[in-house]
């Protein structure tokens, strides 16, 4: 029998729950229009390279002062209101999420406009699932810290999924589980999130996800079959195949260092 070792699920929204890189790109260029009257040249690439958590500083590099990022926020929500089509969440993230609040409490730590994540989960079918929704973050530490009291949780009970540095350097310096959502329509590409060094990443554009360094959550789940090298199986099966079988279990909780995937639902690959 496994214990899956986690109590609280963290994640980030932007890139990492909503699929939403496109029209995220399309407020931009209308915020530099609307404050500015021009707008710089900005790619998906480009935008991908620049763009951090404290999204204010990108603007101000471009023109927009930090005094208006009120004005900002506001037309971006009102552009994302008015063009959002389809639930914009990534493949299998709905049966991820609701599977997880089985199991454990879970949370969002987002530094998208301050109350529009609570507004996005309630249209998406999903608000019901978390326990804590933070939005407006500019210090995901800051939040941690403040989740880690509320909680009264060791970090390595916690995990957190992010698309982007700063989050995974923050929960990497609290001692709570790192996972990188790396995908072709993350905010940040697979280099910039990797530098970061997450206890873990999963790599939806091709490539296994993999364990970066051990971590106190993995270390008592592992166990050894055969000539097999270490591998963690989180799962909520109440029992578990000495051959690596994959009945039953959640591919999501399934750490190996081959042939599975850890959220392998936010993403169509693997059998």
């Amino acid at each position: 029998m496994k214990v899956f070792p986690f109590e609280l699920g963290l994640l980030d929204f932007n890139g990492t729950v909503q699929d939403d890189l496109e029209i995220t790109l399309k407020s931009v260029r209308e915020i530099f229009m609307k404050l500015t009257g021009s707008c710089p040249v900005l790619t998906e690439n480009s935008f991908r390279e620049e763009i951090t958590l404290h999204y204010a500083d990108f603007f101000e590099k471009y023109g927009v002062p930090k005094n208006r990022k009120a004005e900002g926020d506001a037309i971006r929500k009102e552009y994302f209101c008015k063009h959002a089509n389809g639930d914009l969440l990534f493949t299998g993230v709905k049966e991820a999420i609701s599977e997880l609040f089985r199991h454990m409490d879970l949370g969002i730590v987002s530094g998208d406009v301050q109350g529009f994540v609570s507004e996005r989960l309630e249209h998406l079918g999903i608000l019901q699932f978390f326990d804590t929704v933070h939005d407006g973050v500019s210090e995901k530490m800051d939040i941690f810290k403040k989740i880690l009291h509320a909680y009264e949780l060791a970090p390595y009970t916690i995990f957190y999924v992010d698309d982007g540095p700063e989050g995974i350097e923050a929960a990497n310096a609290l001692g709570i589980f790192s996972i990188a959502f790396v995908h072709n329509k993350s905010y940040c590409h697979e280099k910039r999130i990797l530098a970061a060094k997450p206890d873990y990443n999963t790599i939806i554009s091709g490539a296994h996800p993999r364990p970066q360094k051990s971590h106190p959550a993995l270390m008592r789940g592992f166990h050894l079959t055969n000539n097999e090298k270490p591998c963690v199986k989180m799962v909520f099966a109440t029992h578990h195949s000495s051959n690596l079988s994959r009945e039953k279990y959640w591919d999501i909780f399934e750490i190996r260092d081959r042939g599975s995937y850890f959220f392998a639902c936010f993403g169509q690959y693997g059998s």
